[in-house]
């Protein structure tokens, strides 16, 4: 019977390991201009190589992460003027790009697998405020700084 319940309990591990929703994660270089990253990403991140060693045309499995509950509906990627960025699981389920026109920023969010592994799209500014709100500077969440 134990051998049963332990079958059981695998085939169900897995199925929720396959279903868990996969993105890219790396860290800033810099802190990104006027962008404070939500403590619940920065903790899950920090362990995380810098995105400038990221080979789109060959990404490293160090780079993928299966996104944890509460940060599992879409991926995302902020990118600044100058190249710096950074990449991570999100929690909003939307599929955009929106560019804030102070700092040059662009935020991308996509909802499949590996999404955020994309060249920047061109960005729409319908449903910039609320997007940016929900990621940029806030009170109550935790400032990113990342070991070198």
């Amino acid at each position: 019977m134990a051998g049963i319940a332990s079958v059981l309990a695998l085939v169900l591990w897995a199925a929720t390991e396959a279903e868990a929703l996969h993105c890219y994660a790396c860290v800033p270089n810099q802190q990104i201009a006027g962008v404070q990253i939500p403590a619940a990403i920065a903790n899950k991140t920090s362990g995380f190589p810098h995105c400038s060693a990221l080979s789109l045309a060959e990404p490293a499995l160090r780079f993928e992460m299966t996104c944890p509950a509460g940060l599992d509906r879409s991926c995302i990627k902020i990118r600044d003027d100058s190249g710096n960025e950074m990449r991570s699981c999100f929690s909003i389920a939307v599929s955009r790009c929106t560019k804030t026109s102070k700092k040059g920023q662009v935020l991308c969010t996509c909802k499949s697998d590996l999404c955020n592994a994309a060249g920047q799209t061109a960005p729409a500014t319908a449903g910039l405020t609320l997007t940016l709100a929900l990621v940029l500077t806030s009170a109550g969440f935790g400032r990113h700084t990342s070991a070198a």
